[in-house]
This record gives C-alpha cells, structure tokens and sequence, in this order.
C-alpha cells in the first residue's frame, strides 16, 4: 500500500499479463454533515393524450418502438428531445411532489469514499491497436473508522484500519482512447441500493419497494388465461445481505426511462408468440415475463472480474484488507481527506411540496447520469429560461463556471461537449420544468463525486419560493435513487404500466400488430 496525503499516484503500477499494468487509488473523506434527504420517488402518468398516441401508434405503424413515423408526436429514437416538444409529454414521469424523508444522521457518523481502479492496455506493436485506458470507479460509506489510531503517533507505515468495510453505493466503468471522435467511452453507470441497510432509510417504517421498471413488470399477472383483470404486487428490496441492487442511472432521466421503457416493450411484443396465446389474459402474463426480462440490467463490473480481485465487487462489501490484498506492494494509493463537519451552505427545507423542491429534486436526479455520458466529473453554471433583456435574443441563456472531464482533451473537443453537455441538460430537464410550471433561473453546482447544490426559482411560484439550496450528497448513490418508492406508489405505477401492456395485448391479439424482426430500435 502507498500512501501519501495528497497529490498524484507514485509508487509502481502492478503488472499482469498481455502487457497490461493496474493500479488502484482509494480517496477517503472524513465525516461529513449530510442534512435529511427528500427522497422523491418516480411517478408514472401514463394517461390522456400520451396513451392515445401510443394507442395510434400501435394500429398505425405496426411496430411499437419503431421510430420511421413521420412527424409524430413522440419521437422513440433516443435523444430525440420529444419531451421539450410536446407538453402533454412533460408530465408522464416526473418525481413526485411529495417527498419521502430519509433521515441521514446515521452517515454524519460515518467516512465516505471513492475508488478508482486503473487498467493500462498496452498492445502489442505489430497489431496497430492503440493503447486504452478504463477506469473502474466506486462510491460509497465506510463502516468503521477506516483510520487507524498509529497515524497519531506518527507512524505511516500502516494507517488503514484493514477490516473497515466500504460499501458501494455507486459505481462507473469508461475506456479512454485516443480516438478523436469519441475520446470517453462510457460502459456503466449504476446505483446500487445496499440491501443490508434497507431497513434504515424506510420512510416513517412504510417497507420500501423496488421502481426499476423490470421489477414493477415482474409483479404484474393477469387474473387468468382469459381473464385480463389486473393484480399487482410490488417487489421489496431484497433484504440478502451478500448482494445489493443496482440500478440504470440512466432511468433517472425521464427521456431515456420512456425510450427504454417502449423499445422493452418493443422488443418483447416481438418476443411473444401471440398465436399460441389461448387468451389474453395468457397473452399478458407472458409479454409481461418477456417485458421484465429485457428491462432487467446486466452486473455492472467488468474490471473486478479478474482473478486476482474476486473480492472487489459493486454488489458486495468488501474490506481495505481485500483491496491490499488484491493491490499488493505500491500498487494502491491511498489518499486521506479532511473535510469541514459543518454545514457550509444555506438550506432550503426539502420536505416541502412545492413546486420549487419537486423541480428542484428533478434536476438532482438527472444531471449526475448527464455528466457520465458526456464524460463530465463536474460541473458549475447558471441558466436563465426567460429573455431578462427582453430583446429576444439571450432567452435560454447560461453561463459555465467551470466544468471538468473525466480525462485531458484538446480545447475544440472539450468546447464540443460542453455544448453537446448543455443542448442534453436543456432539452432533457430545463424543457421538462418549463413545460410543468413556467420560466426559472437557476444556480447549480453538481459533481458525481461529490454533491450537487441546486439554487432555482421559479418565476411563476414567487410566493413558495424559499431561499437557500437544495442538497444531494452524490457519494451515497443509491440511497438517494428516485427507483425506491413506498409500496403504495410502486402499486400506483404497476397500475399505469399494466394499462399499456393491456393496449399491447388487445392490439396484438386482434391481429392489428404485425412485429418485423427487422425493425431497429
């Protein structure tokens, strides 16, 4: 183990086979204050003229999913934006108004950290692979004091307390490469829910339930083979203590939680075999299965594989005596960081449910998942809905204070996906706050890493406006996840999504869908 107080990693990378070297760097945090968590949970409305569209679709186009409609309302080709382009759309998965408290005095107790771990590929000359680079990177709270009582007296040699426990709550996996096009290559990332501490971020002790879309699907069955009456049944948190749940981040985005949704959905209508179906509640039961099993997501690690870190897993706990023991010698840095117990920043209350904290939570959610796919570790700006000149020319308008990537790029790539970053951000979330309650401006500071701090108002709601930030400590991941939900509203969106896959079945089984296996999706 190497250790120092600060600065870049010295001490010699591990060597493996195919000429690859491995290094690891641990980042521990001190205790910290974390306020009370809102948790808002995702909230389906999947009604009026939304289901109407995707009603037409169905008998129209002949393929769910598809995106070869001209001039549709609704566009299912990822990234299309539909949310800023049709208000009707804007409200169909939003968190919900009223917040769910997580009491967080338990992890004021406690040290966070961050791990990143490094694998250097180096091929062979001859073949012209050029090398890459990926970088594995979990998140998470560490049982125990991590420090060990020696680094009082001095003594460097071995200050981490072995048998702390880090336990991950989110994690990352993404290549770098010198290719110009597409420098930040983005694998994974995933929230994970520890599910040995469930019990302890229980809303008021309601028994929490799982809103990954896979699990609502698994706990719809229909009433018989040709009864089409509905029964739900939501899915807890798994309460095994050896493994934990992980979540998508990218279902944090409305846009992209619809557009997996549907093309799931997609895929699954061609997986049923509707004519062997003896009736449509048979037919539901088994686009329901399929439903669940395409929307299911793969395990995250890729790097932790390796035979040599078996130990060093997402979905597990695991100690910083496994990390020494899978990073022998100087091939693990460990880096220990002070940081201010106090609250540094003035807060709104959370709790509240009012639009500004609804909207506000919104933007928590999202940006994180944001920031990953552009590859962005942090970012700071504000931006402005409305034309304050009132010129016209300045509506829609921020301004970057700073913005840092996951790895160095030349100034013309790193402008580009600032852009790129800000048109997503835009179309994805500031259109969708438009659309619900009016223009704001906004002051945000968000690191994945770290916290994001959202100052917003809206303009339209001045009387509820309060003053002070809304605040998220990124660190804890899935403890925050807009997926966990009371058993009520997970009950809610089963309801919301049986009501589609009843559309399905109807249309499918009266002959009107004829699925090509061809389509792209």
């Amino acid at each position: 183990m190497f250790y120092q107080d600060n600065g870049t990693y010295t001490g010699p990378a591990l060597n493996f086979q195919n000429n690859n070297t491995v290094h690891a760097e641990l980042s521990l945090f001190s205790k910290i204050f974390t306020p009370d968590f809102a948790r808002r949970p995702m909230i389906y409305n999947f009604g009026g003229e939304f289901r109407h569209e995707l009603s037409d679709r169905l008998a129209s186009v002949g393929t769910l999913g598809g995106y070869n409609r001209e001039n549709s309302k609704f566009g299912w080709k990822p990234n299309n934006g539909y949310f800023g382009k049709d208000r009707c759309a804007a409200s169909i998965v939003l968190p919900s108004v009223k917040a769910d408290a997580v009491h967080m005095s338990t992890f004021c107790e406690v040290w966070s950290f961050i791990l990143v771990i490094t694998t250097v590929r180096n091929s062979p000359g001859f073949t012209a692979i050029p090398p890459m680079v990926t970088k594995e990177v979990f998140s998470g709270y560490v049982n125990d004091d991590p420090i060990s009582r020696v680094l009082m007296s001095g003594n460097k040699s071995d200050i981490t307390n072995k048998n702390a426990i880090l336990v991950t709550t989110h994690h990352t996996s993404y290549n770098i490469s010198d290719n110009i096009v597409n420098t930040i290559a983005v694998d994974n990332d995933k929230d994970i829910i520890p599910q040995q501490i469930a019990a302890n971020i229980q809303s008021d002790g309601a028994a929490l339930a799982s809103l990954r879309p896979d699990r609502l699907a698994q706990g719809i069955v229909a009433g018989g083979m040709f009864d089409t009456s509905i029964m739900t049944t939501p899915v807890p948190l798994n309460q095994n203590t050896n493994t934990a749940e992980e979540v998508d981040t990218a279902y944090s985005l409305p846009t992209a939680h619809v557009t997996k949704l549907v093309n799931g959905l997609a895929n699954s209508i061609g997986n049923t075999d509707f004519t062997r179906c003896t009736g449509a509640g048979d037919a539901m039961t088994e686009l329901t299965s399929n439903l669940s099993s395409q929307l299911a997501p793969g395990y995250s690690s890729m790097i932790s594989f390796d035979a040599n870190r078996q130990a060093i897993r997402p979905d597990r706990p695991f100690t910083i005596g496994d990390l020494d023991a899978a990073f022998p010698g100087n091939s693990l840095l460990v880096l220990i960081n002070t940081q201010p117990q106090g609250q540094q920043v003035d807060l709104l209350d959370p709790l509240l449910p009012t639009p500004q904290n609804q909207m506000s939570s919104l933007i928590s959610m999202c940006l994180p998942p944001l920031l990953i796919e552009h590859g962005f570790s942090e970012i700071q700006f504000r931006y402005c809905s409305y034309d304050v000149s009132g010129d016209g020319i300045n509506k829609g308008s921020y301004q970057i204070q700073s913005a840092n990537t996951l790895c160095e790029l030349t100034p013309e790539m790193y402008h580009a996906k600032v852009s790129a970053l800000m048109t997503d951000i835009i179309n994805d979330i500031f259109m969708i706050i438009v659309a619900n309650v009016g223009e704001f401006n906004v002051c945000v500071n968000c690191g994945v890493g770290g916290v994001t701090l959202v100052d917003l108002t809206l303009t339209d709601w001045a009387s509820q406006n309060q003053n002070g930030y809304s605040f998220t400590n990124n660190r804890l991941g899935g403890l925050n996840s807009s997926l966990i939900g009371t058993e009520k509203v997970s009950s809610s969106n089963q309801q919301q999504l049986s009501g589609i896959i009843q559309d399905c079945v109807n249309t499918s089984m009266a002959g009107i869908v004829q699925y090509d296996q061809n389509d792209v999706f």
